[in-house]
């Protein structure tokens, strides 16, 4: 990276399911910053999310951020909001997001982020899509995180008018 350019290096861990060991995303979270990332996307473990073990995904996301933040950089953290449309853990969707969202904040994450962009679901046409960001999901949220943490719409956004349409939600 050429320092003073103003150009931030985000890097992504986890990617794309988040189902690798936690200190493997914590050594790769510590690489990529003393590599010069100042920003961390990291995909929760959906598996250990959808089965209920909700130590373990506090765990995880509490080491990627600890591990950020002693570099001082910032971690969004990705739920892969597409793959939870169900719920899981006896938990509907929208709770299973508001859980999520909780133990995001006590474990240090500076952003909520819907999608890797990446999360393709096989739909009733066969075809495999996502659709990302959705303005319910994204004030969902939004009211779920306190003020220190912020939103990130990805996944479904194309343009601007798709990201305003959510009006204030749509943080960072």
């Amino acid at each position: 990276m050429r320092r003073g350019r103003g150009v931030l290096v985000c890097a992504v861990i986890g990617f794309p399911a988040g189902n690798m060991a936690t200190e493997s995303k914590r050594f790769e979270t510590e690489l990529a910053c003393r590599d010069g990332a100042n920003e961390i996307d990291m995909v929760i473990n959906s598996g250990k999310a959808l089965s209920g073990d909700w130590e373990y995904v506090e765990r995880d996301i509490k080491a990627v951020c600890d591990e950020a933040h002693r570099h001082g950089a910032k971690v969004k953290v990705i739920f892969e909001n597409d793959h939870l449309a169900q719920g899981g853990a006896g938990l509907g969707a929208d709770e299973f997001k508001i859980k999520l969202c909780q133990i995001c904040e006590r474990a240090g994450a500076d952003w909520v982020k819907t999608s890797t962009g990446y999360g393709f679901i096989k739909q009733k046409d066969g075809s495999y899509n996502y659709k990302g960001a959705t303005e319910h999901d994204l004030a969902l949220m939004r009211r779920s995180c306190s003020a220190h943490v912020q939103g990130k719409a990805a996944g479904g956004v194309r343009d601007l008018d798709d990201g305003l349409s959510s009006g204030p939600v749509v943080y960072g």
